[in-house]
């Protein structure tokens, strides 16, 4: 009975030294909607750390315009309330500790979602959580008016208009500069709250370069960085630093169409493009055209390109190989993109993905498209 009594004991010890304690984390959400009786009430998170949000729980508000919402987590986590008939939403923090919030028919704006919810008592991670969608949203129509300027800049340099092109770069500057100011906005307000490292997982991890990501990364409070998130993303900006242009590229090997190994190493001395792609994926194929130009252009001066199939049926991507008659060699894991361990490992999270690795195996450049991709491998290959 002892030695039982002492492994339990030990077992638990190192849970909770470890972190692999299964504590789970209550939500208590409770309100009024006057004017929703007999409507619903839901509460979503964000299992993909965008803001696509997924419902995970909801109610049916009372006859006396009541509701609540009450269960819980797997983990502290980011949330979303919403309710039915309207757009709106409003972020909070699922810390474990109970919330109120009033709903109100307010129309929807875009330009202030969260409009109709006030939450009692508003707690610092709860507008900071609110703070990182506004984020999100904000810079969805910043990223418009960027492309806009962009080709703008590009039009008026065509027509020597260099009024027209002073007058674009400008905007841009204003919109580049007010994208860092909201930034440090936040992390001014909200560096050290539970909620902050939602802010780069929603809004900078993914396209922004790393030395981006790291900055805000270092600018969180100790409170911040200790959060099981923030030790998560610690590992992450590692990652990516890993893939970041000038690194050496992460060997791997995968079998082709054929069920040989293929090595990445085996390309030492020859500059290569690493497309990640499957056969169902519209954007990949549209894009083979590009690749197929290159590929026909420097094949004979010792370019290689290797295809790297997110595809989990062989009878498919062989198909969509011989259907579209992409010439480069050709390799998958056959497990999909989310078990393919070459996609961990180049952090591949969505498709088309693209890297350019030189002679010396390093990393070039990465998710480049079109003329830019045309651009590069011609300076590439111009310096040889």
């Amino acid at each position: 009975m002892y030695m039982k009594s002492w492994i339990i004991s030990t077992i638990i010890a190192i849970c909770l030294t470890t972190g692999m304690g299964f504590a789970q984390v209550p939500y208590q959400i409770e309100g009024k909607w006057a004017t929703g009786i007999g409507k619903k009430v839901y509460l979503s998170n964000f299992p993909a750390d965008t803001p696509e949000a997924v419902t995970i729980d909801s109610t049916i508000v009372a006859p006396d315009g009541s509701y609540k919402l009450s269960g819980k987590l797997d983990k502290m986590q980011l949330l979303s309330i919403t309710h039915e008939g309207s757009k709106g939403y409003r972020a909070l923090m699922g810390d474990g500790k109970p919330a109120k919030i009033l709903i109100r028919d307010v129309e929807y704006s875009y330009k202030a979602p969260a409009a109709a919810y006030e939450i009692i008592g508003d707690s610092i991670e709860h507008k900071a959580s609110e703070a990182i969608l506004a984020y999100w949203g904000h810079d969805f129509i910043r990223k418009m008016s960027e492309g806009m300027f962009v080709t703008g800049i590009e039009k008026s340099t065509k027509e020597n208009d260099l009024s027209k092109k002073a007058e674009c770069e400008e905007k841009l500057k204003a919109v580049l500069q007010e994208r860092e100011n909201e930034k440090k906005d936040f992390l001014r307000q909200y560096g050290n709250c539970l909620a902050a490292p939602y802010f780069i997982v929603m809004n900078l991890l993914k396209g922004i370069p790393v030395d981006e990501t790291e900055a805000f990364y270092n600018g969180m409070g100790e409170r911040a960085k200790k959060t099981s998130k923030g030790i998560e993303l610690k590992e992450s900006i590692a990652k990516m630093k890993a893939l970041a242009p000038g690194a050496k590229a992460p060997d791997f090997t995968l079998p082709t169409v054929t069920g040989e190994d293929f090595s990445l190493k085996s390309l030492q001395g020859h500059i290569a493009i690493l497309d990640f792609w499957a056969s169902w994926c519209a954007p990949c194929i549209a894009e083979m055209p590009t690749v197929k130009e290159i590929y026909a252009k420097y094949k004979d001066k010792g370019l290689k390109v290797v295809g790297i199939s997110m595809d989990n049926s062989k009878a498919a991507w062989m198909k969509s190989i011989d259907k579209i008659q992409i010439p480069w060699l050709h390799v998958s894991s056959l497990k999909g993109m989310k078990r393919c361990p070459v996609a961990e490992l180049y952090q591949v999270y969505a498709i088309p993905k693209l890297y350019i690795i030189d002679k010396e195996g390093k990393i070039v450049d990465k998710d480049l498209r079109g003329e830019d991709l045309k651009k590069k491998v011609d300076e590439l290959f111009a310096r040889q």
